[in-house]
């Protein structure tokens, strides 16, 4: 009986090992990013924290943001029952976006800025290259001689819908943030 367990037990050690390696890995590169800040190392990792967990947070919401576009593309019916589970989902998603993002905001200036810049131009980024592949997913389906079913154009509208709304969110905020002026990262002498 355990047998049968064994390589999945694998898969799922092998993939929670990968994403701690993951984390530390991001952790090391926005130290040694942020080595030049006069911020504290605690700072910097408090920030890189949030960061992290707010990029988690993204993903809970997206994770209810599509399946629920497509339901809406399709025109199928959303019973009640079947609403629970994605809206906590959801509103856990929004509740810990918003707890980090509170929280980062009592980090000092200093400590944040390389942290709030990789994750700023990393969901960007993401966001762009989703339009631009949905976008010419669309395009490809237009062009093709056969038919198009339903599935073949709700989930490139879904996901171009969500890469545009990452990458101009995130867009506007990057350039509400230059106006701004970020602290400088040059040690003071």
């Amino acid at each position: 009986m355990f047998q049968s367990l064994l390589p999945s037990l694998s898969v799922g050690v092998s993939s929670l090992m990968t994403l701690v390696l993951g984390v530390f890995l991001v952790m090391s590169l926005v130290f040694i990013a942020s080595s030049k800040s006069s911020a504290s190392p605690e700072d910097i990792a408090h920030a890189t924290f949030c960061f992290l967990m707010k990029s988690i947070a993204l993903m809970l919401i997206g994770t209810t943001f599509i399946p629920l576009m497509l339901t809406i593309l399709s025109g199928q019916l959303i019973t009640e029952q079947s609403m629970y589970a994605p809206l906590l989902v959801f509103f856990t998603g929004v509740w810990i976006f918003i707890h980090f993002n509170r929280t980062v905001q009592r980090i000092d200036a200093h400590a944040v800025a390389v942290p709030r810049a990789i994750f700023l131009y990393s969901f960007q980024f993401i966001g762009t290259i989703a339009a631009i592949l949905a976008g010419l997913s669309l395009l490809a389906s237009l062009f093709s001689i056969t038919k198009i079913s339903d599935l073949q154009w709700q989930l490139p509208v879904t996901l171009l819908l969500a890469g545009l709304l990452l990458s101009l969110s995130f867009g506007i905020h990057t350039e509400k943030k230059k106006k701004h002026h970020l602290p400088s990262l040059r040690r003071k002498k």
